[in-house]
């Protein structure tokens, strides 16, 4: 579920994210890309640990659109290759470390995401556990002369999720 904002019903056009002609400008760019998106995977992956749902669910909108900067990025800077090999050591260095330290913050995010997924899990699994044991105690069962017993089979229950 996201909640972008929507005019007269329809979503604004996505901007496009595009790198400096100048190499040198485009590789900063692409540095301040990456702590956009590692700033909302810390944020995100806070809100995680701490299980603030609201939180985690305002973010995504400013995930996104981080993500969107971030790969495209990535996919001009691997388009225009032969453009960045005049830059100068120390930049393209930088540049590979800020990528390393974000790969390893991503990791640490989807560990917390699939923590948070398993809880959520067990949870549902713990709710329809104790919606079929009501079900069961107090759901009656009626004999084929009409009169009311204890139900003594066990109980089919299901919910949609479609909403």
């Amino acid at each position: 579920m996201t909640t972008e904002h929507v005019i007269n019903g329809k979503k604004p056009p996505m901007q496009e994210f595009t790198l400096s002609d100048n190499p040198d400008k485009a590789m900063n760019e692409m540095m301040e890309a990456i702590n956009s998106l590692r700033d909302v995977y810390i944020e995100e992956t806070d809100a995680l640990l701490k299980i603030d749902t609201m939180k985690f669910l305002q973010l995504q909108d400013k995930k996104i659109s981080a993500a969107r900067n971030y790969q495209s990025g990535v996919s001009q800077i691997m388009q225009r290759g032969n453009e960045f090999k005049n830059t100068p050591p120390a930049t393209r260095e930088e540049l590979k470390k800020k990528q390393e330290e974000f790969s390893t913050l991503a990791n640490a995010n989807l560990d917390a995401l699939e923590r948070m997924h398993k809880t959520v899990k067990r949870l549902g699994e713990r709710i329809m556990s104790a919606a079929r044991e009501t079900a069961e105690k107090r759901s009656p069962n009626y004999s084929a002369k009409g009169n009311m017993s204890k139900n003594k089979r066990g109980v089919s229950i299901g919910i949609n999720e479609s909403a």
